[in-house]
């Protein structure tokens, strides 16, 4: 076979692992992990066979917090589990997997009709335990939450994000035969993501769309305040009022108190640890000795601090947080550019390169709203979607003179 025939065989093969990584992300976390792994694996092999690996831009800011990581993990506080959990970051090549092969054919047709699929799936799922069809745990339905195929909080940023990356497909003027599926899963995952009751990714939802709709319609996104208001005034009270109690004292709802009580005791932590964090690790033990004996009998003990950039500070001190906020802060630096490199050649990229760069904008912003409040960055669920798409949505852009037909 001569080598085009290889080249193609062998970046469909890899289409192939990706599609069902982004298909399954959004239920279940064995499969999009092993497929992911193995999309690894094929693409060590064919870097050993001779195929350069493509740049993001992303690798300087990567490399600084994670060599921080590093170098600070033999003074951590227990340097085993650190090296243990050195696992949460194998799921980071879904970017530069999925940027470079954003361009291929099987990748570019199939990737959104997957997720979509795979979103709709879920939400019927969800909706089928709304209706009392399919069993919860008796926990969840004291708190009236759906958990899908995981937790309420899980469930709802993975919701948060597929409903979102749908919406920028909804909103591009071109339609084809795959806008039918966009629009039926659009409405299953919205009305699940509201069904879920998870205040933060309802506050992430609300964000990512007021971004979406200031790049894509700019003079709609000053009417999105009041179809807030007119959503709230007609909405059923109990989602009112789970709503208006994400700004309520934490002495009129506990859950508050708690997450304000968490953030505080990461400061007292953060004082004594302040330059390389304790490592990274569950926080239990440090928990409890870091909470004053008269307010133990009120706190709920957790593995962590209920938000992304506490628990960066917390784990990794004050340097760790400002790496790792450059190397946040440096996805949608990247996304801008490729947006306005879109702009600048009218519109004329790689098909539907504008939809997933808005998706990757719009979903950034809604994974680090929801994570003031939530530490999703340790959700492997959450963080393998959101690479995914920002993947996708840093894919090259390269000049095209006319749009594809694709």
């Amino acid at each position: 076979m001569n080598p085009e025939g290889r080249g193609k065989i062998t970046s469909e093969i890899m289409s192939g692992l990706l599609i069902l990584v982004i298909f399954a992300a959004p239920f279940s976390i064995a499969i999009s992990q092993s497929a992911m792994a193995l999309a690894i694996l094929f693409r060590i092999v064919q870097f050993l066979m001779g195929k350069q690996l493509s740049l993001t831009g992303l690798e300087v800011p990567l490399f600084l917090w994670l060599g921080w990581i590093l170098v600070t993990l033999p003074a951590a506080t227990d340097p085993m589990e650190s090296l243990h959990h050195l696992k949460r970051w194998w799921l980071i090549p879904a970017i530069w997997l999925f940027s470079e092969a954003a361009g291929e054919m099987l990748l570019r047709r199939f990737a959104m009709p997957a997720l979509a699929i795979g979103l709709a799936g879920v939400a019927v799922y969800g909706a089928l335990q709304s209706f009392g069809m399919l069993e919860i745990a008796e926990n969840f339905q004291r708190m009236r939450k759906l958990p899908l195929t995981t937790n309420p909080m899980t469930a709802g940023a993975i919701m948060m994000m597929g409903s979102l990356t749908l919406l920028s497909f909804l909103m591009r003027p071109k339609r084809d035969w795959r806008t039918a599926l966009t629009a039926l899963a659009f409405v299953l995952s919205f009305w699940v993501l509201i069904l879920i009751q998870c205040r933060s990714c309802w506050m992430g939802f609300l964000g990512g769309v007021f971004v979406l709709f200031l790049l894509r319609r700019p003079k709609l996104a000053a009417l999105l305040p009041m179809v807030l208001f007119l959503a709230l005034v007609f909405a059923p009270s109990q989602y009112r009022e789970r709503f208006t109690s994400a700004f309520r004292p934490g002495k009129e709802y506990r859950s508050n108190w708690q997450r304000v009580y968490m953030w505080k005791t990461g400061w007292r932590i953060l004082q004594d640890h302040p330059v390389i964090g304790i490592g990274d690790r569950d926080l239990r033990a440090f928990y409890e000795r870091y909470t004053p004996e008269e307010d133990r009998a009120k706190v709920i003990v957790y593995g962590h601090l209920h938000s992304n950039l506490v628990m960066f500070a917390v784990l990794w001190g004050v340097p760790g947080l400002a790496l790792g906020f450059m190397f946040l802060l440096s996805i949608p630096m990247l996304q801008w550019k490729r947006w306005r490199a879109l702009k600048a050649i009218g519109g004329r990229g790689p098909p539907q390169a504008e939809p997933w760069i808005l998706a990757g904008i719009s979903v950034w912003a809604s994974f680090m709203i929801a994570g003031m409040f939530e530490w999703y960055f340790g959700d492997a669920e959450v963080i393998l979607l959101l690479w995914t798409i920002t993947g996708l949505s840093l894919g090259i852009i390269k000049d095209h003179h006319a749009p594809s037909n694709d």
